[in-house]
């Protein structure tokens, strides 16, 4: 019934060229699969109807986008892309789809609200002092790798969204890859494949599958998605069973899941799941599928679930339309069982364009060390309550800040030559990796950074007095005497590990992997301001 006939030809003008690398059409760990995914229901605006899969007065549109060719750069630095996009409405049958289809695809790459330079200034319009350090990491690194703008936007789909975020929920093992299977797991078997036809035949060996719209979903409308349907009405029983707790953010109801409800274990959840539904039923059936789509792991179909049936019952539009919200949302109900803060945030900042703010490791030893709100923290636990206000006190367009923080995040943790010298506080300071402290604002990760003179994390460490040492019985007993929170390791008078007096313990904080210090600098022992060490490296 869906199908795919004309092949659109659509210039987006502006686009840097160094986006070329990173916008994704299709996966090598997916063959076949298009990933830039399209659907819309607008007004119709034509008296010609297209298609037999219609709602009233409304024109269904979908597609993907099959490939892209780059333009020569122009004397703004920029070049213009053509992309080619398999749709199922002939292109100028009218000129408001034809727009429509253009805005939706420049979101997609991230260009229709892209994060650049200026919007720097606007984001720290209420503390000023982060703004020169935002300005040298986007004009030293981020220019280099991404051009005058970093993608931004509604990147995805709304339900596309979900269901891909969904994915992401619970780490998976193998990351993105594992992500982008789950999705195509789900798509295969919740979605109607869409067929190839007309000028778009020779592609018909692409894998194409349809979802209903958000509104759709809303609605409870799935005349035409009737694989869907069966496991929504599933999902639906589930969520009434499992999610019966109620919370409210300034006036918008979301539901949860009691603590003892929704189990971990694979094994617990077969034994509950059959009990409650039946083993031999089409709901427990459905129920099971749906987790071993999410790669069987039970914790992120509970979030799957969570992410699908609230918006029958709040619509994530007009209860996040407020940053307000979504803070108090983040804040103080992200421990609440059955759903994750993290994806929600992902998927509101790009499926429905919201001023949602993620926080991951990255994001969090950003906002601690950089941005200077904890900077002797070891990175270990969640911004505190009065972290996350003064965050949302101190920036505006938080998803436009997350943008940069992950894409320096990103260059920092592929060791990408340009982002070698800045960041090492955001990298974890001994052989335990994620068991062990990140480095944080210290003497060793600081004296690396080129950023140190212009980041509020040094700035609040560089006056205070330090211990050195080459004995670590020693180290200990000066800096708990002297009471010093950093002091510093020496071999043959090197600096090789940090340590600190966190809560009276003293702990290594750094063992110098990865930072190159050469035998012929030697620090003496004693004691001395922070600045004075780095100086001195």
């Amino acid at each position: 019934m869906f199908d795919l006939k004309y092949l659109h030809k659509i210039t987006i003008d502006d686009v840097p060229l160094q986006w070329m690398t990173r916008t994704e059409f299709f996966s090598s760990d997916l063959e076949q699969f298009p990933l830039m995914y399209l659907h819309l229901l607008t007004d119709r605006t034509s008296s010609d109807i297209l298609g037999d899969y219609n709602p009233d007065k409304k024109q269904r549109i979908f597609g993907c986008v099959l490939s892209a060719q780059w333009g020569d750069l122009k004397k703004n630095e920029l070049c213009d892309v053509e992309i080619q996009f398999a749709c199922n409405i002939p292109q100028m049958h009218c000129s408001e789809y034809d727009a429509q289809i253009a805005d939706e695809l420049k979101h997609r790459i991230g260009l229709a609200d892209k994060v650049s330079f200026d919007d720097l200034s606007d984001i720290c319009s209420n503390s000023p002092s982060s703004l020169p350090l935002l300005q040298k990491i986007w004009r030293d690194k981020i220019e280099i790798v991404y051009g005058k703008y970093i993608p931004h936007g509604r990147i995805f789909d709304q339900m596309y969204g979900i269901v891909r975020f969904s994915a992401s929920g619970a780490a998976p093992r193998l990351g993105k890859t594992s992500e982008y299977r789950m999705l195509y797991w789900y798509m295969k078997d919740l979605g109607e494949k869409v067929t190839f036809g007309k000028e778009v035949d020779r592609f018909r060996f692409l894998e194409f599958y349809l979802l209903p719209t958000y509104d759709e979903l809303i609605g409870e409308t799935f005349i035409h998605f009737s694989k869907f349907k069966k496991f929504y009405l599933s999902t639906k029983k589930f969520w009434k069973l499992e999610y019966t707790d109620t919370f409210i953010v300034n006036g918008h109801k979301f539901k949860s899941s009691p603590t003892s409800n929704l189990p971990t274990a694979a094994k617990s959840f077969e034994k509950r799941y059959a009990k409650l539904f039946g083993s031999a039923g089409a709901d427990y059936d459905n129920i099971s599928q749906l987790r071993q789509i999410f790669n069987r792991m039970p914790m992120r179909l509970y979030g799957y679930i969570w992410n699908l049936m609230t918006p029958t019952e709040t619509d994530f539009r007009f209860a996040f339309s407020n940053r307000d919200n979504f803070k108090e949302f983040y804040r103080d109900h992200s421990k609440k069982k059955g759903s994750s803060a993290k994806v929600v945030a992902c998927f509101l900042q790009q499926a429905f364009g919201k001023e949602a703010f993620p926080i991951d490791t990255w994001v969090k030893t950003f906002i601690y060390y950089p941005l200077g709100m904890n900077a002797k923290n070891n990175g270990k636990m969640d911004p505190s309550e009065l972290i996350q206000d003064k965050l949302y006190s101190n920036y505006n367009r938080l998803d436009k800040l997350e943008k940069l923080i992950w894409a320096s995040s990103m260059g920092n943790k592929t060791n990408k030559t340009e982002f070698l010298d800045i960041l090492w506080c955001q990298r974890y300071g001994t052989d335990e990796g994620s068991g062990g402290p990140c480095r944080g604002a210290n003497p060793l990760s600081c004296s690396k950074c080129v950023l140190n003179h212009v980041c509020e994390g040094y700035q609040s460490i560089k006056d205070e007095d330090l211990c050195v040492s080459d004995d670590i019985p020693s180290l200990e007993n000066d800096m708990k005497n002297s009471e010093s929170f950093f002091g510093v390791y020496t071999k043959q008078g090197v600096p090789r590990e940090i340590y600190t007096n966190d809560r009276k313990k003293f702990t290594l904080r750094d063992g110098h992997s990865g930072l190159e210090l050469p035998m012929s600098t030697v620090v003496p022992n004693g004691s001395m301001t922070v600045d004075t060490f780095v100086r001195s490296l």
